[in-house]
């Protein structure tokens, strides 16, 4: 990734097999199929459930917010890294490690039918 941020985010994880995407103007991080976090505009976001969001609060997070039209929509189930766990290696994988498991709780999604194109007729 030439993203400076992105790439800090990578070092800072480490060895961990993690596969980024860009993604509509984002970068999703991947591992083992699951996108378990997001950086945008020089931020990460860490997957959070009903078992994990509790401690995104209680850490001062908040939820990714971003803005349609007038409105503002929250996304519930990513959650900015908390103050201080870019800091260093030590305190950004318990973060990391609690977003995976997230992500391994999480229904996976069935996989989408690959379309089939339309049969034309000889005649």
């Amino acid at each position: 990734m030439d993203d400076g941020f992105t790439a800090h985010v990578l070092d800072l994880i480490g060895d961990v097999a993690v596969s980024p995407r860009r993604m509509f103007g984002a970068v999703g991080l991947w591992l083992d199929g699951r996108m378990f976090a997001i950086v945008i505009d020089e931020e990460l976001y860490l997957k959070a459930d009903a078992v994990t969001q509790g401690d995104f609060e209680a850490a001062g997070s908040e939820p990714f917010v971003y803005s349609r039209g007038a409105r503002e929509i929250t996304i519930g189930k990513w959650w900015r890294a908390p103050d201080g766990a870019l800091e260093d290696a030590e305190s950004l994988h318990p973060w990391i490690r609690a977003a995976l498991d997230a992500a391994l709780r999480a229904p996976a999604k069935a996989a989408k039918p690959a379309r089939r194109k339309a049969e034309t007729r000889q005649r």
